[in-house]
């Protein structure tokens, strides 16, 4: 018993021995074993106590530990084909051979919302087994109708892919529908096949000639991957199918790269790679593992001269100079960059920070403009963000954000289309000098109370649409206001041309 806790505890911490004493009392009795169980299955990792138990699945890794414990083969009894269970499922499946055949799935995608797989498929059919399910009455499930989408809702259900690494076991994953819509979208149905049909992964493993593991319990902890030395690694993003893990482990279709767990030479940081030191002593530039991903961020750290690291409690500080940049960057213990300080930066291009989800902070005090897609990808943990001389903001700034209360930005004036689309904090905004603001302009902010645009000259189409609790809303006198703006608000109907011509309206 002892070996085992001190095992646990060196490389899972010291909460996780606390755990498995009350859990798994009977296999403790059995020297060696428990270490060797979650050792089989878990890279190691301090914050797998903190994840299992902040989810409240305690009983499910309990049920699952002990399946491993207790393993035994199953017999052979599903005699129906995979397309037959699919078929009793309500799906229709097909098997894809060629980029043809996986093209002809791409019209059942929003656009912001479509697989990686379609970016390489050539590359993706090289190292996987492809299959695509789709549901009988898709035609009829629309994606308007999902406004608060969730991953096994009956849209993100409702066309999925099936994908089985190639090689001696074939790690699955099933891709849904809204992609990075919705949390680990490459875990529909917990990749259990079961879970969509009982007996499927048997029926998958007879009747391709498959090696899917289904002789165990399927444990399902968000933000972990299976890779294929069947271990789950605890990951901070999924691009292109390609997750970047902590302890600079990143997971390429499922295989894992190691070539980079040298943290006295790299820091791999949310999806960059930072190389401290090349071989002949000199700084590295920020860098993409992954060249398809456009983001704009690596440019910052170009020519970069030094770069100082301080501890911080659990975070690392990277103060970096480069020729043109004086950057503050910090990263916590899990590799994610969670602030950002850079007050040189006076133009930001397109596509920067495109991906990132953990910043809690960011300073860019003297940027006067920002481009397209701008943190659009996944909600961040900003609160408050002040951009005091930005004039300009380009389309799809912060979109789908859920954390953001202030906006502060006295000298903007032009912004393009869905700024702030789906936020669900902002109560009160204020953009004194804004003029014209592009189509689906805070669209859907149902907590948003009070609007003041005293200057707008120009509002594009669905412009505050679906904004439920906006109570107060200033304009000049003469605006141009785009079809559908402020409809399907209850407080608020400005739609009606002869409503146009208010000062200030407060509505009861």
């Amino acid at each position: 018993m002892q070996k085992d806790l001190k095992l646990i505890k060196k490389y899972y911490g010291e909460n996780m021995t606390h755990l498995v004493r009350d859990l798994f009392p009977t296999i403790l009795e059995n020297e060696g074993k428990l270490f060797e169980l979650i050792n089989s299955k878990y890279a190691h990792s301090k914050s797998l106590y903190g994840d299992i138990v902040n989810s409240g699945l305690e009983e499910k890794f309990k049920s699952y530990i002990y399946s491993l414990y207790y393993v035994e083969k199953k017999e052979t009894k599903v005699s129906k084909t995979p397309f037959e269970l699919m078929d009793e499922a309500g799906y229709i499946l097909y098997e894809c051979k060629t980029k043809e055949d996986v093209e002809q799935f791409i019209k059942y995608y929003k656009e912001e919302e479509k697989l990686c797989t379609f970016n390489d498929i050539e590359g993706r059919l090289d190292k996987n087994y492809i299959f695509w399910a789709v549901k009988k009455d898709v035609d009829d499930i629309k994606r308007e109708d999902f406004d608060y989408p969730e991953r096994e809702d009956l849209y993100g259900i409702s066309v999925i892919s099936l994908q089985f690494t190639k090689g001696e076991k074939n790690i699955l994953s099933i891709k849904n529908r809204y992609n990075h819509r919705v949390n680990n979208p490459d875990a529909t149905f917990s990749n259990n096949l079961d879970n969509i049909m009982s007996g499927l992964t048997e029926s998958f493993n007879k009747y391709f000639n498959l090696n899917v593991n289904e002789n165990y319990i399927y444990f399902y902890l968000p933000d972990y991957v299976r890779a294929s030395d069947e271990k789950f690694y605890k990951y901070n993003y999924e691009i292109n199918n390609i997750y970047y893990c902590e302890n600079n482990i990143i997971i390429d279709n499922f295989d894992v790269v190691k070539d980079y767990s040298d943290k006295t030479r790299y820091i791999v940081a949310d999806y960059f790679i930072l190389d401290l030191k090349k071989e002949d002593g000199t700084l590295n530039d920020l860098k993409l593992y992954d060249d398809r991903i456009s983001e704009s961020f690596i440019n910052d750290f170009k020519d970069t001269k030094k770069i100082t690291i301080r501890k911080e409690n659990n975070n690392h500080i990277l103060d970096v100079k480069t020729n043109n940049y004086n950057i503050e960057m910090k990263i916590d213990n899990l590799n994610r960059i969670i602030s950002y300080k850079n007050n040189d930066i006076k133009n930001i291009p397109n596509n920067y920070l495109r991906y990132s989800r953990y910043i809690k902070e960011i300073e860019i005090n003297n940027v006067s403009t920002i481009g397209d897609c701008f943190m659009d990808i996944y909600p961040t943990l900003i609160k408050k963000i002040n951009l005091p001389n930005v004039s300009i903001i380009g389309d799809n700034f912060m979109y789908d954000d859920r954390n953001l209360k202030n906006f502060i930005a006295p000298n903007l004036e032009i912004i393009g289309n869905s700024f702030l689309k789906n936020n669900q904090k902002l109560i009160v905004l204020n953009i004194p000098n804004l003029k014209i603001a592009g189509d689906y302009f805070l669209t859907d902010n149902q907590y948003l109370e009070q609007l003041y645009l005293p200057n707008l000259e120009k509002l594009g189409y669905a412009s505050l649409y679906m904004n439920e609790r906006l109570k107060v809303f200033e304009i000049p006198t003469k605006v141009k206001l785009g079809n559908l703006c402020l409809s399907c608000n209850h407080n608020v109907d400005l739609y009606e041309k002869e409503k146009q011509k208010v000062k200030r309206k407060k509505f009861n």
